[in-house]
């Protein structure tokens, strides 16, 4: 029982704490956001849901479907990010040192901390049902509001995944290379964008049926089952996500999901398979003491008494000899300000770290844009180029609070006039460089709108990791919006998503001219926010 008891407390307090940040009341107000769009009305020019040029009528079942995919399309990544700081926080606020001199167990710290993962998932998933039911009563389609088709879905498809990736964020937290950024990216292409871009059935595991992650084939395969009854010679292609449609969509009735026991079975895997991830995080959890190398031996935070003695000694014996000889004048201090050396600084904190094999790859991908054909430099290429850079620019406006700095950069001469444009520029520079193959493809082929739409997309990158991370204070706000725009937009053929105006339509439609729109924007919420810390 005392076990319990230390993993409800360590679960209550992480959740308390959560809660009251910035980040987490972000995503509840993108949930919300989210919610409302997930129910477009008759009118809307996109759809979340349709089968051929149908969809269905707006009631209770056919928007619970809806939200449920849409949910676990997008909410598992944003969810996803949001959780993974758990433990880092811990670690950065010191609090995890006072954790390792207690006698609290690593499975009880990881199961109080995936509870928490779960419980900040759950108010989420639950609030934006709650505005899914508003939205019913909104749209005036149906107004006869069927509860059992919310919350089955949510308690069904939508909470047994929430669980597994709940425990999956604890575990990449305790692995020492999937808790930094090339983790999220890999979550990202290695797990999330499988699982939502490839439909998988159900199948069966020892003689019982699993569902996918996500579920949707659960809500596809009733829908297309009630639209073949109505339309058998439809071809019935069911799409889902955001789908842009050029007229209103015709609408049939669906009544929803004959919910029975073999579905509910196919989704307990997904609550099974927490247990595992968590036994594993477990294991590979190394607690938080940092090893500090001295002398060509590792030690583990404390040195022996004789080396300190020596230290201490050596040190004596200097101020002695410099107290007998001569002290040398003081250099005059000089209060100039000067740009470019404080730009050269910036850069190299940015570029700091980074092997001879990432510029290798980098310049890689610039001489793969000159010489490539064209559409394939535009599409794949070039944004591959401005996806590599991607860690570089998630600690803009992080990195003071990450080590600590914050005090001193904050009470130098004017921080806010010199710090933020010189930290801008070098994140202007960096994506500048990186992109410059496509371009001197568009100044060899003489496309002025391309050349300008390329320089809307330098600019917009460093102003939205700028603002991110002044808002947010967390690197991994700005690599899940990033990823996401650049995944639908210019990978995914999203033209108004398409920052960089690759896409075919882009730059006669204006969404390059939206996007300086938004990097002005962007950078008022840099100032205003950098503002409000300076002033605190």
């Amino acid at each position: 029982m005392s076990r319990i008891r230390k993993v409800y407390h360590i679960a209550r307090a992480d959740l308390l704490e959560r809660t009251r940040g910035y980040g987490f009341l972000v995503t509840l107000f993108l949930s919300i956001i989210g919610a409302f769009l997930f129910v477009p009305n008759s009118q809307a020019t996109y759809a979340v849901l349709l089968i051929d040029q149908y969809r269905g009528v707006l009631n209770s079942a056919w928007i619970g479907a809806a939200v449920s995919i849409s949910v676990m399309s997008f909410l598992t990544m944003f969810g996803f990010f949001l959780i993974k700081n758990t433990i880092e926080r811990d670690r950065q606020t010191r609090v995890g040192q006072i954790i390792s001199t207690t006698t609290l167990r690593k499975l009880d710290y990881m199961a109080g901390k995936f509870l928490s993962n779960f419980a900040i998932l759950t108010i989420i998933v639950i609030l934006t049902f709650t505005m899914a039911i508003v939205m019913q009563l909104l749209r005036q389609e149906d107004l006869t509001i069927d509860l059992g088709s919310f919350v089955l879905p949510m308690v069904i498809i939508i909470l047994p995944g929430m669980f597994a990736l709940s425990a999956l964020a604890v575990l990449f937290e305790t692995l020492p290379v999937l808790r930094t950024g090339f983790g999220n990216i890999l979550f990202f292409f290695c797990i999330w964008a499988p699982t939502v871009l490839i439909s998988i059935p159900t199948f069966d595991i020892f003689g019982l049926p699993v569902s996918s992650f996500t579920g949707r084939e659960i809500f596809k395969d009733s829908i297309s089952e009630s639209y073949k009854h109505l339309f058998p010679q439809a071809p019935g292609v069911l799409s889902d996500g955001v789908v842009l449609v050029e007229e209103p969509l015709q609408t049939f009735l669906w009544s929803g999901v004959n919910w029975s026991w073999d579905i509910f079975i196919s989704r307990i895997f997904w609550i099974i398979i927490a247990i595992p991830l968590l036994l594993l995080a477990a294991v590979a959890f190394r607690g938080f003491d940092k090893p500090i190398r001295k002398s060509g031996k590792w030690q583990l935070g404390f040195f022996s008494r004789k080396e300190v003695s020596s230290d201490v000694e050596n040190d004596k014996n200097k101020w002695i000899e410099s107290s007998n000889g001569r002290v040398a004048a003081l250099s005059k201090v000089t209060m100039r300000f000067h740009a470019w050396d404080m730009l050269k600084v910036e850069l190299k904190l940015m570029l700091k770290g980074q092997p001879l094999w990432w510029y290798a790859i980098a310049f890689l991908f610039i001489v793969l844009t000159l010489f490539a054909p064209l559409p394939l430099a535009k599409g794949i290429i070039a944004p591959l180029a401005w996806l590599w850079p991607v860690l570089l620019w998630s600690n803009m406006g992080v990195r003071e609070i990450r080590y600590n700095t914050r005090d001193i950069i904050f009470s130098s001469p004017a921080p806010l006039q010199r710090q933020i444009p010189v930290s801008w520029l070098a994140g202007l520079i960096v994506a500048v460089l990186t992109g410059s193959g496509l371009a001197v493809r568009y100044m060899v082929e003489g496309d002025a709108s391309g050349l300008l739409a390329w320089g809307i997309g330098a600019l917009f990158i460093p102003s939205l990791a700028l603002a991110m991370g002044v808002w947010t204070r967390s690197n991994k706000a700005f690599e899940a919006f990033y990823l996401l725009i650049m995944f639908t937009g210019t990978l995914n053929k999203e033209m108004w998503m398409d920052f960089m105006g690759v896409v075919d339509g882009t730059i006669e439609a204006g969404v390059p001219y939206v996007f300086l729109m938004v990097t002005v924007g962007l950078l008022v919420l840099v100032v205003w926010g950098r503002g409000r810390q300076v002033r605190r």
